[in-house]
């Protein structure tokens, strides 16, 4: 499971989790681009090596670029779906 934190506002990742047989490694690859403020649509158009745990990130990243993945924002939660 790879879970990915996106600030819709500047388009870019602050954060992720990662749930897998050597995940720690995927994590370094989300930190860097957490830290270096990378645009989500930079990431998503990047070439990752297949079938690789950090095939997976662009899998998610491409999830979320097609809305099927789960989105939960600010106006989304104060709707009261989550009472």
């Amino acid at each position: 499971m790879i879970k990915l934190v996106i600030d819709t506002a500047t388009g870019t990742l602050v954060g992720a989790t990662v749930v897998a047989p050597n995940g720690g490694e995927v994590l370094g690859l989300l930190t860097l681009a957490v830290h270096q403020r990378v645009p989500v649509d930079a990431l998503r158009h990047m070439t990752y090596a297949f079938p690789t745990f950090h095939g997976g990130v662009g899998e998610a990243l491409g999830a979320y670029a097609r809305g099927t993945g789960k989105v939960i924002d600010p106006a989304y939660v104060a709707s009261g779906y989550f009472d």
